[in-house]
C-alpha cells in the first residue's frame, strides 16, 4: 500500500510561528513524515482513519538581554 503525506495550507500557516520559535522542528515533522510512510496507523487512534499524534519538541530558542 502506498501511502502519501500531505501536508495542508492550513498547517503551513500555523506551523510557521512553531518552526520559528523551536528550531529542531523541522527534523521533527520530517522524522514523522518517514515515520508515517513507514506505518500509517502511528498515534492513538480517534476513529474514521483519524490518529492523533503528539511530538515533543525541546529545543526552545531562549531570549536573551545585552
Amino acid at each position: 500500500m502506498k501511502v502519501e503525506v500531505k501536508i495542508t495550507q492550513s498547517f503551513k500557516k500555523q506551523s510557521k510561528p512553531l518552526l520559528k520559535k523551536y528550531l529542531s522542528l523541522s527534523d521533527v515533522l520530517n522524522l514523522l513524515k518517514h515515520k508515517l510512510i513507514e506505518n500509517p496507523k502511528l498515534g492513538k487512534p480517534l476513529g474514521h482513519q483519524t490518529y492523533k499524534i503528539r511530538l515533543a519538541v525541546t529545543n526552545k530558542i531562549k531570549s536573551c538581554i545585552l
